[in-house]
């Protein structure tokens, strides 16, 4: 039996902003030189984790209403929770709004369920890290696309209202 073994290295620096540039050029904005610096030195993990941070400065850059990347914050950059298990972020979001795990989970439409749920979606995203597939799979066997409107809509209500943001903020507190 044979095979090819290949060596793949995590992208260089001036590969890394390359990458950057060309994904920030595909939706029709503009980086700054300092953006796009401070990202290609602080996405070093591997192509995927760069797509991904990418896709989020996108979606809140558009948000925004704004052409061009400036800055880049902080929150981006943020460390997962290592202690706090995804089920156990779940529960505590679920005892936040005074729901059991399972509603959370379930298929109820009611709109204070599904606000809690999505509010429950991103942060798994953002405190977590976790692809949108296995939160999707953990809210229920959610589709990813479901998933991507939860974070979107949460992310949107977080930079525009104040609320939101101290609602966040306390579940993070908590978290």
């Amino acid at each position: 039996m044979g095979g090819l073994t290949v060596d793949i290295q995590p992208p260089d620096y001036e590969m890394r902003l390359a990458i950057i540039k060309q994904k920030i050029e595909e939706k029709h904005l503009t980086i700054t030189p300092e953006a796009a610096s401070y990202l290609a030195e602080n996405l070093t993990s591997n192509i995927r984790e760069i797509e991904g941070k990418i896709q989020k400065l996108i979606a809140q850059t558009l948000t925004l209403n704004k052409k061009v990347i400036d800055e880049v914050p902080q929150e981006n950059f943020s460390t997962p929770l290592k202690n706090l298990s995804p089920r156990h972020l779940i529960s505590i979001c679920a005892k936040f709004f005074n729901f059991k795990t399972g509603d959370i989970c379930g298929s109820s439409r009611r709109k204070d369920l599904v606000a809690a749920r999505h509010i429950t979606a991103y942060l798994l995203i953002t405190e977590l890290h976790l692809p949108l597939k296995e939160v999707g799979y953990l809210l229920g066997g959610r589709d990813h696309t479901s998933i991507i409107h939860a974070r979107d809509k949460i992310s949107y209500e977080f930079s525009t209202n104040p609320q939101m943001q101290q609602l966040i903020n306390q579940i993070k507190n908590i978290l």
